[in-house]
């Protein structure tokens, strides 16, 4: 009798439906683990119901997603409700919401104790207990926020044979909910799960950018993180020419957030309208759909801005987006839109820009950021100190020959980069933090 294949099981509690990145990165590494022999499994939200998008078993498994692991029982009863609504009726209760938050926040007693942990690490080591997970298969976890790595931690107490964790670390370290929390930051977190001795020769580090890999290194005292690629899953498509006779079209794209700038998308519609808008030479496209975040005031305002113009100047779109939604409108961009903080970006990945990029298509973005750095030489334009966001776009539009024929030019090397089927391998080539050095 054969062996079983060994188990690839990736961990996404915040996989409920299109909304974000999560769902393309799910599909690209189901899809390229499958295709290299391994049984698949994922473990999504208990919301999780479109089972057939995936080409592998999906298990709703998780009551919390990584967005609920730092909130409060009320706060997450709140958002569940507001979910619920339409979305022309999401914008102004998240607004009132926030701002009852602040209010009570000021009136609310403080507390010493650190609130409770949420039951992340519990329900994977049950989950993985329900599949018969062995010392040979793996997990892979790309999505967290800090509770659930100190939950996990705690929770390995109980564990019996562990196969293989693989971690990636997306936050920048330096963020202020990252380095400290209620149980010791993330530091506390990544010590606690090195020094486990169930964990020897299990745990596996990464992160997706050059920049966070040194920093995390920095921080436990080791080489310990390896750099992954990230993963898409964009068809093979010839980039398309645009049509002359069709206005240029600016396209923001994913989740409204303003650390990804959407409220800066009212002042570049005034600052182009005179030439641009109004004459048809352009048209922006942005995707406007607000997730149920505490940081959207500004976006609403945003969004709400952006609204009054004709949809032949800016076209809002304000839903989900299927995969083949979300991929014809990066196949259609002319110039996609990064107005990203570059403070918070100096380290952290976009997934959008990796998509862009592999579709050949040029990018504005941050300058002194990880995605100024990861745009291929001549395919972007930067904005920052020496030039607004604005100005950028408006240098992009009277150069966008040149800048579309480098993005044209370097969107197979970057597909080779950011491939599923590498990240695949490299998790399953794991066998201990001794060997990641060398690999690195």
């Amino acid at each position: 009798m054969p062996p079983r294949p060994a188990k690839l099981v990736i961990v996404d509690q915040s996989l409920q439906g299109f909304d974000g990145h999560h769902l393309e990165y799910d599909l690209a590494v189901a899809r390229a683990g499958k295709s290299l022999g391994l049984d698949v499994q994922i473990l999504a939200h208990a919301r999780f119901s479109m089972n057939d998008i995936f080409p592998v078993p999906v298990l709703p498994w998780f009551a919390q997603s990584s967005y609920d692991a730092h909130r409060s029982g009320a706060t997450r009863l709140a958002f569940a409700a507001i979910s619920l609504a339409p979305a022309a009726l999401r914008r102004p209760l998240v607004v009132a919401g926030v701002q009852a938050k602040h209010l009570l926040s000021g009136a609310r007693p403080k507390t010493s104790a650190p609130p409770p942990l949420p039951a992340f690490g519990q329900r994977l080591l049950e989950g993985l207990r329900t599949m018969e997970m062995t010392a040979d298969d793996h997990i892979f976890i790309h999505s967290f926020f800090n509770a659930e790595l100190h939950a996990l931690a705690a929770a390995l107490s109980t564990a019996g044979v562990l196969p293989h964790f693989h971690i990636v670390l997306r936050r920048d370290a330096e963020e202020a909910k990252v380095a400290s929390d209620p149980w010791g930051g993330i530091q506390a977190a990544l010590v606690r799960l090195i020094g486990n001795e169930k964990l020897a020769g299990r745990l596996h580090l990464y992160s997706d950018t050059r920049q966070l890999a040194s920093q995390y290194n920095a921080l436990v005292g080791e080489e310990r993180v390896r750099v992954l690629p990230i993963p898409h899953c964009l068809e093979e498509l010839p980039p398309r020419p645009h049509d002359d006779g069709a206005p240029l079209r600016l396209t923001y794209l994913g989740n409204a957030r303003s650390e990804k700038g959407f409220d800066l998308l009212p002042d570049l519609a005034k600052a182009l309208k005179p030439d641009f808008l109004s004459t048809g030479r352009v048209q922006i496209l942005a995707q406007s759909n607000i997730p149920v975040s505490l940081e959207e005031a500004a976006v609403a305002r945003a969004a709400a801005e952006l609204a009054r113009y004709p949809r032949t100047q800016v076209q809002l779109i304000d839903r989900e987006l299927s995969v083949p939604e979300f991929q014809e409108l990066i196949f259609s961009a002319d110039i996609v839109l990064l107005p990203y903080r570059g403070d918070l970006y100096r380290r952290r990945s976009s997934g959008i820009l990796v998509q862009a990029l592999a579709a050949g298509k040029p990018v504005v973005v941050p300058e002194d950021s990880w995605l100024s750095e990861e745009a291929p030489q001549g395919s972007a334009m930067t904005f920052g100190a020496k030039r607004s966001f604005s100005e950028a776009v408006r240098s992009a539009i009277e150069t966008y020959p040149q800048l579309a024929e480098a993005a044209r030019g370097a969107k197979d090397r970057v597909r080779q980069e950011h491939n599923a089927d590498r990240l695949v391998q490299m998790l399953i080539s794991a066998k201990g933090p001794e060997n990641h050095a060398a690999a690195s």
